[in-house]
């Protein structure tokens, strides 16, 4: 493996990890909890979410989109936002390199990624995020 590829793999994994905070600030948005405040938990049972249930892709794919302790689905849209944000890091690091361009690009893609989840979901732009821009 060349160290362009271990790069371009580092790359993915940082923006899924990335993708995982999105995740939440998306799902949060709207509400009264804080994307900075409290631990993730459960949407069913509440129980707290330990480390091993936070691995972005991973997790999902190993509990099957389902909780550890009451078994009922989890939300795919954390499993797609953290896939896409991933992805779209990685090609965007493939297509440009490395360099600031590419932090800006990256992060560009990424409040995009947010602009667009959440005008799905609720029909509305937030204004915090258009501003990032």
């Amino acid at each position: 493996m060349t160290s362009s590829n271990l790069l371009l793999g580092f790359v993915f994994i940082f923006g899924c990890l990335i993708g995982s905070y999105l995740a939440v600030v998306i799902d949060r948005y709207g509400t009264k909890r804080s994307a900075n405040s409290g631990r993730s938990s459960c949407n069913h049972c509440h129980r707290t979410l330990t480390i091993r249930d936070l691995m972005p892709l991973f997790s999902y794919i190993l509990l099957r989109g389902r909780c550890r302790s009451c078994h009922k689905p989890i939300s795919w849209q954390n499993f797609v936002i953290e896939l896409l944000a991933g992805v779209g890091a990685a090609l965007i690091f493939w297509q440009v390199g490395f360099g600031w361009v590419t932090v800006g690009l990256v992060i560009a893609f990424w409040i995009g990624l947010v602009i667009f989840w959440i005008d799905l979901r609720d029909y509305i732009i937030p204004d915090g995020a258009v501003l990032a821009l």
